[in-house]
């Protein structure tokens, strides 16, 4: 008699209660989202750290076609269009495939034109660039000295 009262005991406690269960599945929703948000914002900033240096990495490309042309080369950056490229053609506008858009989500500080000299350095009378690439949560500026080194910010 006392190992089927034993029994019943161990019966009633068996398994996953309701509570249980609850707190179980809000702990798991809540490491969910906190794991979504960091995942969202880390997705940002490397949108945003690629579209700096690829930014960048034209400015270089311009650089180096000046040096090779021996002629001026212009990097232009439209922040109304919010798209940027090298004036191949020499005409102080983007044509559709000279430009390279930003995704939406960022944006550029203001309009601006680079201009490399065919040595590599900026023309003589420009100020020195500072671009700056946003979205919503950070930015990063790309700055052009008068020898034509590019740094980012």
């Amino acid at each position: 008699m006392q190992t089927s009262i034993n029994q019943a005991q161990r019966s009633k406690q068996a398994g996953i209660g309701l509570m249980e269960v609850i707190v179980g599945s809000l702990c798991a929703l809540i490491v969910a989202f906190v794991l979504l948000q960091v995942g969202r914002i880390t997705y940002g900033k490397i949108k945003l750290r690629w579209a700096t240096e690829s930014l960048a990495s034209e400015l270089t490309e311009a650089k180096e076609l000046a040096k090779a042309r021996g002629q001026n080369v212009c990097v232009l950056f439209d922040a109304k269009r919010n798209r940027y490229g090298i004036d191949r053609n020499g005409n102080g506008s983007l044509e559709g495939n000279e430009a390279e858009d930003l995704p939406e989500e960022m944006r550029l500080s203001e309009d601006a034109a680079v201009t490399f000299t065919k040595t590599g350095v900026l023309a003589p009378k420009s100020k020195e660039p500072q671009i700056v690439v946003s979205n919503v949560r950070d930015s990063h500026q790309v700055k052009v000295s008068s020898a034509g080194i590019i740094d980012i910010d």
